[in-house]
């Protein structure tokens, strides 16, 4: 065994499953285990191919900062701000989203289409004394959270594909499904997980 590889286990931030020391990726979750808690951020580049890291150089320059926001929160904050919540959350988010290495981005109109549409489509409805919006008008917003929250993801996947491709492919919003149904909700989830496996920095 490598004497410089640590005996102790590494333990994983994201389900807190203790890993056999030489470990990269969690054996019970699958996430990847924190770089500086791995042997191949302290070894000089021993027990990687090439001198490469599995993560590849990402480690070495600034990582883009996003708030942590746990899912329960945010839907208790979506449903008490009548969906301003998650609107506004897309558009305070457009910068970090468009400094991720995608070529993808999210233009400030499209970001700020959500809130609008949401502030319009409670306005309508007091101005009929509590009446819903139309029907044209919930059609056009729920297409727009879908193909926003499809943009979203394959900016994450292209970021974290630059870094780990085999990580991306099996972890970073993989659902198809689960972005149709959940939008916002499902990729702050894995905003979360990638916050805890050290490839985003968390900034609250």
């Amino acid at each position: 065994m490598n004497p410089e590889i640590p005996s102790r286990p590494l333990q994983c931030r994201s389900c807190g499953a203790e890993n056999a020391p030489d470990s990269t990726y969690c054996a019970y979750c699958g996430n990847l285990l924190p770089a500086e808690e791995r042997p191949e951020a302290d070894d000089g580049g021993a027990g990687t191919k090439d001198g490469v890291s599995p993560i590849g150089d990402r480690f070495s320059g600034p990582k883009i900062g996003f708030k942590r926001i746990g899912i329960f929160k945010f839907v208790v904050f979506s449903i008490l701000t009548l969906g301003i919540y998650p609107a506004c959350w897309i558009f305070l988010r457009r910068k970090q989203i468009n400094a991720l290495a995608s070529t993808e981005k999210l233009s400030d109109f499209v970001a700020f289409l959500p809130l609008g549409l949401t502030l319009i489509s409670l306005l309508f409805g007091m101005s009929l004394e509590g009446e819903d919006s139309p029907d044209w008008m919930s059609l056009i917003s729920f297409a727009l959270w879908i193909w926003i929250a499809f943009r979203m993801r394959r900016m994450l996947r292209d970021h974290v594909a630059g870094i780990a491709p085999d990580y991306a492919e099996g972890n970073v919003a993989p659902s198809k499904l689960w972005t149709f149904l959940f939008t916002c909700f499902y990729i702050q989830h894995h905003i979360n997980r990638l916050i805890d496996v050290d490839i985003l920095r968390r900034t609250n």
